[in-house]
């Protein structure tokens, strides 16, 4: 048992370290393009992708859980027949979703460039991209095999490999003064090169050739079946991260769409401790409420509750205090303008990591439709707030929507755990929180304000004196209990 959880938490830390690898990779190559290309040429390339990455959600059909999941069912059972059919069954379902998606975009783009777009420069964009549209699938399914095989290493590498090869291709386009072209290209080449790099690993594991295709129209039923509740969830939580940009392209300007996809990304870069602490709780939740022990699992969440925000919110504040140098600094004086926008959806951010959390907690449990409807009913607040805020507001109206969305998310998810499991309210802790989240940032820009030194030695002075602001209010308001933290990691571990 110990050797398994060994295990277990070892391939969790290489995914979660891959995975965060591979975001800076994105973030890179983000920033580059950002720089290179000014707001408004970046906000074509951002609307554009945008829009063909919302749309592969209907191409996906939740097919890729669904893949895992029979892989490991029928892994365990040795019928290797119905592991190929279930993969042709995929690779065929997922080839003519992305004909027809791919077919409509080079119908419409003329269309779309005129009238949607506004920018004729925006269809050859479109038409690029579309090769990746009818390619992607090629990697997702290559990387839910690895997945499904629990082979963690090809697994964990894939995502990083592939940014990594964007970012090295895109900055040698750059160097051939492809302008826009070089951020879209290396998009519509990534997939076939991945896709023949790792197809000797998955060849060796199933030697494919060697089984045959049974029962195909029933095995695509039952994966429809099985992934279509999966791609709502999807759908809810990409509404939420894309309509602000495919609003924002209809109502606003390139420039705002550009700069907004600069605060955007970055604001929710630390949703990846969401995502390290998820893949933790995950099976110990699911373990809990299998046994029915929902005193320990309710006292879990509610350590959860009280410090994971309490970590993460010197992380969040600090670049809320000096967000207009950080955007100078890495993007350029164009896009200060978004200051205002970028630290509301800091705020925002910090509701959304401890949404996520509740989520997988509550699908954990077996309530993945709970989940599913409490993203779509946010998704829909963000909408029609886009819908009046937007036209009014620019950028600051789609931040506050999509803030006020993450938010109805957190609400939703709390009740849902405290009705369910018993956990208790963490309103009162998460207000005391939030008084010590303002005085921290108060602290910082009174440090800032006294001190007259270098901006970097303003920086971390600040934060030094915040931090020991923030401790001791910590320790006034009875948020910490060192004791309570020891004696819990203990109990977890112990095996």
């Amino acid at each position: 048992m110990a050797n398994h959880l060994g295990k277990i938490l070892r391939s969790i830390g290489l995914v979660f370290g891959m995975t965060f690898i591979a975001a800076l990779f994105s973030y890179a190559t983000r920033v580059i393009v950002a720089r290179k290309l000014g707001p408004e040429q970046y906000g074509l390339f951002s609307a554009v992708l945008t829009f063909i990455l919302f749309f592969l959600f209907f191409r996906d059909l939740g097919l890729g859980s669904a893949l895992v999941n029979f892989i490991a069912k029928f892994r365990i059972e040795n019928k290797y027949n119905e592991i190929k059919t279930a993969i042709v069954s995929v690779f065929c379902l997922q080839l003519a979703s992305s004909s027809i998606i791919g077919i409509l975009i080079i119908i419409f783009s003329g269309y779309l460039s005129t009238h949607y777009f506004k920018v004729p420069e925006s269809k050859i964009i479109l038409l690029i991209l579309v090769v990746y549209t009818m390619t992607s699938f090629l990697f997702i399914i290559t990387k839910m095999l690895f997945n499904g095989f629990q082979e963690s290493i090809p697994y964990s590498l894939m995502e990083p490999v592939k940014n990594l090869f964007i970012l090295l291709l895109t900055l040698i386009l750059f160097r051939y003064n492809l302008g826009i072209l070089a951020a879209a290209i290396p998009y519509a080449l990534v997939c076939i090169v991945l896709f023949a790099i790792f197809q000797p690993f998955i060849q060796g594991k199933l030697y494919f050739f060697k089984h045959r295709v049974i029962h195909l129209k029933e095995m695509s039923r039952d994966l429809l079946l099985f992934g279509l509740p999966l791609m709502a969830a999807d759908i809810g939580g990409k509404i939420i991260a894309y309509t602000d940009t495919i609003m924002l392209t209809h109502f606003s300007s390139l420039s705002e769409v550009g700069i907004y996809n600069v605060v955007l990304p970055t604001s929710l870069f630390f949703i990846h401790v969401s995502r390290a602490i998820s893949a933790i709780v995950f099976p110990i939740s699911t373990e809990l409420s299998f046994k029915k022990d929902f005193k320990n699992l309710a006292k879990g969440i509610s350590l959860l509750h009280k410090y994971t925000l309490a970590l993460i919110i010197p992380l969040i504040f600090i670049l809320f205090a000096f967000a207009d140098h950080y955007l100078l600094v890495f993007f350029g004086k164009e896009y200060v303008v978004g200051t205002l926008a970028f630290r509301i959806l800091l705020v925002g951010s910090m509701f959304f990591i401890i949404a996520s959390v509740n989520n997988i907690i509550i699908s954990s449990m077996g309530q993945p439709k709970t989940v599913t409807k409490i993203i779509l009913i946010s998704a829909l607040l963000n909408v029609v707030l886009n819908l009046f805020l937007i036209p009014l507001y620019g950028i600051t109206g789609a931040a506050i929507a999509t803030s006020l969305a993450y938010l109805l998310t957190l609400i939703l998810s709390t009740h849902t755990l405290m009705k369910s499991v018993g956990v208790p309210s963490p309103y009162l802790h998460w207000f005391k929180l939030c008084l010590s989240a303002a005085v921290f940032v108060m602290m910082i820009f009174y440090v800032t304000r006294v001190l007259r030194y270098n901006i970097y030695a303003e920086i971390i002075l600040a934060f030094v004196f915040a931090s020991m602001m923030y401790a001791l209010l910590l320790y006034l308001f009875n948020i910490i209990d060192f004791l309570e933290l020891k004696t819990t990691l203990l109990k977890v571990f112990k095996k």
